[in-house]
């Protein structure tokens, strides 16, 4: 409780097989429109495993930077994010 306080936590279980990259980076960009324009928050913040390399992979696509790794649920884990202002910046230009 509190770790994410002003921040959305984007979780990426991968059980599913049926999900493609491709259709996930356009959902994406919806998450980061409501998320940055619309709620104004900060930041999109993503904890996945270290040793999870294809959630890493995909997380880094879809354009989340890999900042530290921290002690999140009694692990330690890879923490990604995104913030409001460089994607405002990239929208203009």
């Amino acid at each position: 409780p509190g770790l994410f306080k002003n921040e959305v936590a984007t979780f990426f279980l991968f059980m599913w097989v049926w999900f493609r990259i491709i259709f996930f980076d356009r959902v994406f960009v919806r998450v980061q429109q409501l998320c940055f324009e619309t709620l104004q928050l900060p930041r999109i913040v993503a904890v996945v495993e270290p040793t999870n390399t294809a959630s890493c992979k995909v997380i880094e696509k879809i354009g989340l930077r890999f900042v530290d790794q921290r002690h999140v649920y009694g692990r330690m884990l890879n923490y990604y994010a995104a913030e409001r202002d460089e994607y405002l910046q990239t929208l203009r230009g």
